[in-house]
């Protein structure tokens, strides 16, 4: 990592004892590395554990997250509004690693696939929030009933396309629908990931911005239907966020929505927070 002068403040190399990584484990290659303020974020492999377990996620030298290591439940939400934190979800692990988004010093976004206890093909991929405390939390996973979804049938079926800000946390999900008619099975859910503590968990989850089959009209369009919600994001290929690529979602939590409308027309708007 480094300092804003730009000197060497850490460094880490192959071969170096992976702190954190259960069992010992060593660092074989680094393919993916972010950073927030001088915190270096970064993705690593490791040698010494199974292949099921030897990838991890690291803010500066400390471990957050190891693929194949289950969460460790730590009891009721003090909250008590039940936020879908990961500790409702004992046995749960994360089989593989898509992208992560530094989003505050110590906070980060994960696009993940999930293994472990409970976890099948229609449940089994989410966007996770470890928070200030350590704690993780349940963005969007698929097969949870959907968020403003107008009915418990209806539910998350795959996350199609993930954005994040990582200036002030904010970001956009689009994901298919399980359980609603074909005119309205799809949805764009916004949040922003650094509004809730842990004595306020909820208010990091996302809210439902826009569906398919909701009215719209633009500068451009007096009234239309929409038939398909995309993002246009620019991934970076080692799956790290937030290293200056465009971005579909801005500081302010405007989001840069592609829409299809009844026309069969694309129209790109500006979905203003």
């Amino acid at each position: 990592g480094t300092n804003m002068a730009g000197s060497i403040t850490s460094q880490l190399k192959q071969t170096d004892a992976a702190n954190g990584a259960t069992p010992a484990a060593t660092f074989t290659s680094f393919p993916a590395i972010g950073q927030r303020g001088n915190d270096p974020f970064f993705r690593a492999m490791l040698a010494g554990p199974p292949k099921t377990q030897n990838e991890g996620l690291w803010i500066s030298t400390s471990l957050i997250l190891q693929k194949g290591v289950a969460f460790t439940p730590k009891g009721v939400d003090p909250t008590g509004a039940d936020p879908l934190t990961l500790l409702d979800f004992p046995g749960i692990q994360v089989a593989r690693i898509l992208r992560f988004w530094p989003v505050a010093a110590d906070q980060v976004i994960v696009q993940a696939v999930l293994g472990g206890t409970g976890v099948t093909k229609s449940n089994n991929t989410a966007v996770l929030l470890r928070q200030s405390d350590g704690e993780w939390l349940i963005l969007l996973r698929s097969g949870q009933v959907a968020p403003g979804g107008g009915s418990p049938n209806v539910k998350v079926g795959a996350i199609q396309s993930v954005e994040v800000d990582p200036i002030q946390g904010n970001y956009a999900i689009v994901a298919s629908l399980v359980g609603a008619p074909a005119t309205s099975n799809q949805g764009l859910w916004g949040g922003v990931a650094t509004a809730g503590t842990p004595s306020s968990r909820q208010r990091s989850l996302p809210t439902l911005r826009l569906r398919k089959g909701d009215p719209y009209s633009s500068n451009q369009t007096a009234r239309d239907l929409i038939r398909s919600i995309s993002l246009k994001i620019a991934t970076d290929p080692t799956g790290a966020g937030g290293r200056g690529l465009g971005q579909a979602v801005n500081a302010n939590g405007d989001i840069a929505v592609t829409l299809t409308g009844d026309r069969r027309i694309q129209e790109m708007v500006l979905l203003a927070n």
